[in-house]
């Protein structure tokens, strides 16, 4: 209808007349929103603005996520900010969103934390999004290997996880995850020895 309209006009005013192909690149042309960035980009895709009536819009704008806009008109799903295709679903704002949600990221901010991912033992790191303990493999409440004698139960999230399980043997895997996170683990260990 825009198109007619403009055409119309022209015709009125004594202009000359100027095709509808012609017509649709030269409004492509136009910057409504004074940005900087038109509707076609002037041929540049990387410059083409996705919605030419907002200013705050156009390519290479800071992205705030989770609002349901395209600030910087890369085409990304706004509720996935780590492009990892799963999102965090079942509440208003999926910053406040818990790990407890069926069928949504737990971690949005990792791309490699989703609900379909492999999870890897004893790295401290809800790599599936299921809420299992990370430190307990068999799934028998309980911890295995020294875990709060070696002192890496101080440290943040490890501690939270921990909470509450006991001591038995130390496997391998754990004790190799111990000496790359437990700094001073060794000198810990030996002054142990000799008391």
């Amino acid at each position: 209808m825009r198109l007619f309209g403009l055409s119309l006009l022209a015709l009125a005013a004594g202009c000359n007349w100027v095709s509808p192909e012609d017509l649709d690149a030269r409004l492509g042309q136009l910057d409504d929103d004074g940005d900087g960035f038109t509707r076609d980009g002037n041929g540049d895709p990387a410059r083409i603005d996705c919605d030419d009536a907002d200013a705050a819009i156009y390519p290479g704008a800071a992205e705030v996520w989770y609002d349901g806009v395209d600030q910087n008109c890369d085409r990304l799903n706004d509720f996935d900010q780590d492009g990892d295709g799963v999102v965090i679903e079942g509440c208003a704002d999926p910053r406040d969103c818990r790990p407890e949600i069926p069928g949504g990221d737990c971690d949005d901010l990792n791309a490699e934390v989703f609900p379909a991912a492999v999870d890897e033992w004893y790295d401290a790191l809800d790599s599936n999004c299921d809420g299992a303990n990370d430190f307990d493999q068999d799934g028998d409440g309980f911890v295995r290997g020294g875990l709060r004698r070696s002192g890496l139960l101080r440290r943040g999230r490890a501690r939270r996880r921990l909470r509450g399980s006991r001591a038995g043997h130390q496997p391998r895997r754990e004790r190799d995850l111990l000496r790359r996170h437990g700094r001073g683990l060794r000198r810990r260990q030996r002054l142990r020895r000799r008391r």
